[in-house]
């Protein structure tokens, strides 16, 4: 099957209208965003954040005692990133970032929320794909601009 896509049977995709246009395409003040973003926020828990945490802090002892620095990266979701400028019925927003950013940490933590917000914000377009789940090439750029790992 190539260049086809294959979606399984139970995918539901949520149109969300936007207070600007944040997309280079025709339907540039709509989000698309999938089932899939909205079904485990409710895990993100004061609790959860902590442990997974503690977890990170060890692993980056370890590493440590070995020359190794850790660099940890969660990538934020569209919806997430994008929802401040939605209009209209808001659905559950992923409390992960502002949860976990928190947390004292012994490694590097890139928070790609705040790092493409930041872009967004000053009107940047296309930082997420009109039509996928997937970054375009101006997040990851924007992320290796910050962060040089040498």
């Amino acid at each position: 099957m190539v260049g086809q896509f294959s979606m399984p049977v139970d995918t539901k995709t949520y149109r969300t209208p936007l207070s600007r246009p944040l997309f280079s395409v025709r339907n540039s003040k709509t989000l698309l965003s999938g089932k899939k973003e909205f079904e485990n926020v409710k895990l993100f828990t004061d609790d959860s954040m902590k442990r997974l945490n503690d977890n990170m802090n060890r692993l980056s002892d370890i590493l440590g005692r070995k020359g190794i620095r850790l660099c940890f990266m969660p990538v934020v979701d569209k919806y997430n990133l994008y929802c401040d400028y939605s209009v209209g019925k808001k659905r559950p927003r992923n409390p992960f970032f502002e949860k976990f950013s928190k947390q004292d940490k012994k490694y590097l933590y890139i928070d790609t929320k705040a790092l493409l917000l930041e872009e967004v914000n000053k009107g940047e377009k296309d930082v997420f794909l009109a039509d996928d789940a997937h970054w375009s090439y101006k997040a990851p750029k924007k992320i290796f601009e910050t962060f040089r790992f040498e």
